[in-house]
């Protein structure tokens, strides 16, 4: 069975808090009907150490990619860019503040091998 490919992209601001469990929740799925190609992050601005946080995982996982926007633009313009530079027709947006669950990934793009299916929330 071929596995769908997805990009899985996040807009940031200021989340150092949340950003490692975040990146640590992604890199665990237990993935066996889709596969990340890609993790982009877009930090927008932040002036806390969310892009220090984030520069070791993209050092270990060449997935991970860190877009810096210079001045905080908003998220709709970091959404954008995930947008853009996305390899991946299917594209998972989230929030940086979330722990993600092994298997949810999985079961969020599971709808989208049917043809009828756009999109899911």
């Amino acid at each position: 069975m071929k596995k769908i490919p997805l990009t899985i992209g996040v807009a940031v601001y200021n989340e150092e808090q949340n950003i490692e469990n975040f990146l640590r929740s992604i890199i665990n799925q237990r993935l066996t009907k889709a596969t990340v190609s890609e993790i982009i992050i877009v930090s927008s601005g932040s002036t806390d150490k969310t892009n220090k946080i984030i520069n070791p995982f993209s050092l270990k996982n060449p997935r991970i990619k860190l877009i810096r926007q210079a001045k905080r633009i908003g998220k709709a313009s970091a959404v954008n860019l995930i947008i853009d530079k996305a390899k991946e027709d299917i594209i998972v947006l989230s929030s940086a503040d979330l722990f993600i669950p092994e298997d949810t990934i999985e079961k969020l793009v599971a709808p989208l091998k049917n043809a009828g299916v756009g999109i899911v929330g």
